[in-house]
């Protein structure tokens, strides 16, 4: 029996997306119980809310209500016994809503609500797969539902042992439940499909977040490719994809992971990025432990109060054990979405030198919109002089062809925050023309659905005979 004295303030800060800085010890999958009374205050936890030690559901109960009306951050395991089933099976979804408590009696009722059976798979239609008196352990999120009462969140929990067997006699450890994307994929090449130079496309921060060794696996989830991600045993190390900006919101990050060998261990999150710089004060969910080298997929969600520049991470901490294997990123949102930010000319900004990515006109056009990521791209000029753009050699509107493809170029200057429509300038000092190899500097972005090359500047020109 442990004693566990917090205040309410501190679970306030625990209820949101947990910020960590790196230098801070990992902890592991046990919650840390908060305060739901004014001041501080003392509970007494039977269990940990762990797999090996369970929560009670009195432990449940007190945990669900340190929370105010909030969901808990992280899932955890509660036993008890099945005293009353209100919902044997819903048609559409598959779940059942029972009540369980600490003895068969009914004491410290916590409900398990509308959630699935073992190995997070639908009860049966006319279920008769549990009754009342059994012994369960279900494993979720909780909340306490508008203050009275205690419960497994809707989705987000489903019967991990029934009368002491998993899915399998053998002990199979389920899956965790999976939720339902909610829009499309922000973020360009999270399949892991497009790589150039033995780097995965996008997933490479102009900022200090991303500090692990990525390489190409053929182990993929979806598709031929994912990628692999070096740990080291001596410090935490960081995937993290190149800087986007979202509007405010609350977005979902979703991906597949699996250990090279043995077992590892991963965190999802995200840093936010002003003035090119990351903050160090890393913005983490829950560590995901003892990844096996079977597929699983790790879901975090947080909320944006502002349009935030920032970098989508995944920590791999010293002591994960193996290289996670990761593959099917998807970073999706139903009210926020990628942010039209910044200025119209590159001089508005204040793009550090190594911020600039140089890309193939392919990856350009599979990277995410953005006024916050400047690339760097090298083809020949095309449709510059034949009429074919209005203005073309006004204000250097023309299309860039490389060998992997072509992309339309809304306007350039001559420097990075010069005025704009003195292109022609430009192309009688520097000799330029159809047929001419430029290297430009731009934004992606795109109108009416078209991808176009925005705010570019002129870097160099190699003019052809």
């Amino acid at each position: 029996m442990k004693k566990i004295l917090y205040s309410i303030m501190a679970l306030a800060i625990a209820a949101m997306t947990f910020t960590a800085c790196e230098d801070v010890p990992a902890p592991y999958d046990t919650p840390t119980p908060g305060g739901g009374g004014g001041g501080e205050t003392e509970v007494t936890y039977e269990g940990s809310g762990t797999q090996e030690s369970p929560y009670t559901c009195a432990d449940a109960i007190n945990y669900a209500k340190s929370f105010g009306q909030a969901e808990s951050e992280v899932q955890v395991y509660i036993k008890g016994y099945i005293t009353k089933i209100t919902e044997e099976f819903s048609t559409q979804y598959g779940n059942a809503t029972f009540e369980m408590s600490d003895t068969k009696e009914g004491s410290n009722k916590f409900t398990f609500y509308r959630g699935l059976y073992l190995g997070n798979k639908k009860f049966a239609n006319g279920n008769t797969q549990i009754k009342v008196g059994d012994e369960v352990i279900v494993y979720g999120k909780v909340v306490n539902y508008r203050g009275n009462t205690p419960e497994t969140v809707q989705g987000k929990a489903y019967l991990y042992s029934l009368n002491g067997k998993t899915e399998s006699e053998g002990g199979e450890t389920p899956t965790p439940p999976t939720p339902t994307p909610t829009g499309d994929n922000l973020l360009a090449n999270g399949d892991f499909e497009t790589w150039s130079g033995g780097q995965p496309t996008n997933w490479k921060s102009a900022t200090t977040a991303s500090s692990a060794t990525l390489s190409q696996s053929t182990e993929a989830h979806g598709g031929s490719y994912a990628v692999k991600v070096t740990h080291d045993a001596n410090a935490n190390k960081r995937m993290a994809y190149q800087e986007i900006t979202l509007k405010a919101g609350t977005y979902t990050m979703a991906f597949y992971v699996k250990a090279s060998s043995g077992t590892c261990s991963v965190r999802p999150g995200f840093t936010d990025v002003k003035d090119g710089k990351a903050n160090t004060n890393y913005s983490y969910g829950d560590y995901v432990n003892d990844i096996t080298t079977e597929w699983q997929q790790v879901v975090h969600s947080f909320t944006l109060s502002s349009e935030t520049t920032l970098n989508i991470l995944v920590m791999v901490p010293k002591n994960s054990g193996s290289d996670p294997i990761i593959d099917d990123f998807v970073l999706s949102t139903s009210d926020g979405g990628l942010a039209d930010g910044g200025n119209d000319t590159p001089g508005g900004g204040d793009t550090p030198s190594d911020g600039v990515k140089t890309v193939t006109v392919a990856e350009f056009n599979a990277a995410a919109e953005s006024t916050n990521v400047w690339y760097q791209l090298t083809g020949t000029v095309t449709h510059l002089e034949d009429g074919t753009y209005k203005n073309s050699t006004t204000y250097g509107n023309f299309d860039l062809v490389d060998s992997t493809g072509s992309v339309y170029v809304y306007g350039v200057v001559t420097e990075k925050g010069a005025s704009k429509g003195k292109f022609a300038d430009l192309m009688k000092e520097k000799g330029i023309k159809d047929g001419s190899t430029i290297t430009i500097i731009g934004n992606r972005g795109s109108y009416n659905g078209k991808i176009e090359v925005t705010n570019a500047y002129f870097v160099s020109v190699s003019v052809s005979n």
